[in-house]
């Protein structure tokens, strides 16, 4: 009994230790490959797959994760996250999870938007060039805000732009949701 306690307190120390390696070489590098390591099928069984038709792609997520979507001819938008967005007691509350919105456009366009949008937040910008999905993207994210950042691939003339929050301030309490976001990541696949 003793041996098997202290052999899942190793695995468990020697995970923690693998995810901030990883996390500290995607952050340090300017170009990465983002392709997040799934700790194994049975981390993703009972997830649910969300389907789009219209923008071509599939993902999965917890299935006690909630989903908001929004399909017009113009785009589509689709919200996943671990606490529900009238649960937040303030504006201060942050909360994590991704968020995707699909268009027509181009990635330079796409970029100098995010760019825009990041504008006022007394922060230096981070843009790295990435591999998502088997596709160069870009990744943008804040010096200030390194756990929410913005991801952007281009593909059959769609701009596919991520908005992910990694920590979620809810009431007063951090809870990271990292690596659930990472697997999360790392199940989307385009379906042309």
């Amino acid at each position: 009994m003793k041996n098997r306690l202290t052999l899942g307190l190793l695995i468990a120390i020697g995970i923690v230790v693998l995810a901030a390696a990883a996390y500290y070489g995607m952050t340090m590098r300017t170009k990465t490959n983002y392709a997040p390591v799934l700790s194994g099928e049975a981390s993703t069984g009972d997830w649910k797959t969300y389907r789009s038709r219209e923008a071509a792609f599939e993902i999965k997520y917890p299935s006690s994760w909630f989903i908001k979507e929004e399909v017009s001819p113009e785009e589509v938008t689709v919200t996943w996250g671990p606490d529900n967005i009238e649960s937040r007691s303030s504006a201060e509350d942050l909360v994590a999870g991704v968020g995707l919105r699909v268009t027509k456009g181009g990635l330079a366009e796409a970029l100098d938007e995010v760019k825009i949008s990041y504008t006022g937040r007394e922060a230096e910008l981070k843009i790295s060039d990435i591999q998502f999905a088997g596709l160069p993207a870009k990744k943008v994210a804040s010096t200030k805000y390194p756990h929410f950042y913005t991801m952007l691939v281009s593909s059959s003339g769609m701009i596919y732009r991520f908005s992910v929050g990694a920590d979620s301030f809810l009431n007063s309490k951090r809870m990271d949701y990292s690596s659930v976001i990472d697997q999360i990541l790392a199940t989307f696949k385009f379906t042309l």
